[in-house]
């Protein structure tokens, strides 16, 4: 049972003179309640029920305020600061049904986390054909967990801690950037950008030997041409430099259910950089009917973030060395060696990681069935990432990627009643 209660609210004000502020707040408690009952088949057939029982809080409020500054352009500013939390408990009971029925593990988890960003930036018109755009972003990331897991191998065992992690981050992140717009002429345009970010990081968790204190600095090009082929036709071409925002949930050591085993944590993961090469052809329909649009694309990651080998590997007279080396060895040797290893594997970054693939997209507004105000959307894409296995040392689709996906949504305006519905999936 999944369900989730949202509430907000927005405000705009308008000075009169120019200036307009814009007030948002949204409040979104819910749960996720979920009961699995599995079977095993095999030489010893095992029937366990895993219980699931999480509660959820979100709060955000937001908002932007603009103004012209004469001579200077016009001024925008906005904030928006938000708080999560989650307290999720899980119960797993063994041999259900028979006499010897017993709870095998418990787990336990508690996150908390938190965001503040502040934007703030102007734009001025240069000449009739040039308009430039510039501000700085500030953004403070506060990230809190525990996780523990305790288990038993029989009933009359106490239930001991069997893996626990508590992690702690924080992240303060600045951006400063500039977006240049040149209207070369009345259907061709070239929009190009240049952003560098600042940030640092500092994880202190129960689990690493030592906290991490780390500060990077990326710079984030972006250029866009974007030509009229006719009134309703358009070409785009793009190259842009991105650098991913960091899922400090792979920080933490967590228990994947649909592996049924520990992953554990990394505080040492740096962010993805990926350069991104797309072109794009858009027909919108006469008479604001809607409009198709067809994208193919190129990446190329760097510190692409995938499950990565840490064990530590050891020959017969224990001096480290690699997993390729630790493969070598005669058959003899690992074996003598492979019982005193302590196998682990956690997220962390490889180099060499590529994705390609095809993005088609439309929206239709339903006026040919009598309703002008109903609008059907829809989307495919389709994206061939490919990766080197750090285990097998295959090529292989990045996991838990879906190569096809397919979404769709439907909105219907009656605008007479101030009111609208819908749907998607």
């Amino acid at each position: 049972i999944t369900q989730t209660l949202t509430l907000n609210s927005n405000l705009s004000y308008d000075f009169g003179n120019g200036s307009e502020l814009r007030l948002n707040g949204l409040y979104q408690p819910g749960l996720n309640n979920r009961l699995e009952d599995q079977n095993e088949t095999g030489t010893q057939p095992l029937h366990t029920l895993w219980d699931t029982d999480s509660d959820t809080s979100k709060w955000e409020i937001g908002g932007d305020y603009s103004r012209n500054l004469g001579s200077l352009g016009r001024f925008k500013g906005l904030f928006v600061i938000n708080n999560d939390t989650e307290d999720q408990a899980v119960l797993r009971d063994r041999n259900i049904g028979e006499a010897g029925e017993f709870r095998y593990a418990e787990e336990s988890t508690k996150l908390d986390k938190s965001e503040k960003i502040f934007r703030g930036l102007v734009t001025k018109k240069i000449t009739e054909s040039q308009n430039l755009e510039v501000g700085g972003e500030a953004a403070i990331n506060n990230f809190n967990k525990d996780f523990e897991d305790n288990r038993r191998s029989i009933a009359t065992d106490p239930l001991t801690l069997n893996a626990g992690d508590n992690v702690k981050i924080k992240e303060n992140r600045y951006e400063i950037f500039a977006n240049h717009t040149y209207d070369i002429s009345p259907v061709l345009v070239l929009q190009s950008s240049l952003t560098t970010e600042f940030s640092k990081i500092v994880a202190v968790s129960s689990s690493a030997a030592a906290p991490r204190d780390t500060s990077f600095t990326y710079i984030k090009p972006r250029v866009n041409l974007r030509y009229d082929v006719s009134g309703n036709d358009q070409l785009r071409l793009t190259v842009e430099k991105k650098v991913s925002q960091l899922d400090f949930n792979n920080f933490v050591t967590k228990f994947d259910q649909r592996t049924d085993q520990l992953v554990f944590g990394n505080t040492n993961i740096r962010p993805e950089q990926i350069w991104e090469f797309s072109a794009a052809f858009e027909h919108r329909f006469a008479n604001d009917a809607g409009s198709v649009e067809a994208e193919v694309f190129y990446r190329d990651y760097t510190d692409h973030i995938t499950i990565v080998d840490f064990t530590d590997y050891v020959n017969l007279s224990g001096q480290p060395i690699t997993a390729d080396e630790f493969f070598a060895l005669p058959a003899a040797d690992i074996s003598a060696i492979r019982g005193s290893l302590n196998f682990t594997s956690k997220s962390g970054n490889i180099d060499g990681a590529t994705s390609r693939g095809l993005k088609l997209k439309g929206n239709f507004r339903l006026g040919f069935f009598g309703l002008p105000q109903a609008v059907f959307s829809a989307s495919y894409s389709y994206e061939n990432g490919k990766e080197l296995d750090q285990f097998t040392k295959e090529i292989v689709h990045f996991a838990r990627i879906s190569t096809h996906t397919f979404t769709f949504n439907f909105r219907h305006d009656i605008t007479e009643w101030d009111f609208s519905y819908g749907f998607d999936g």
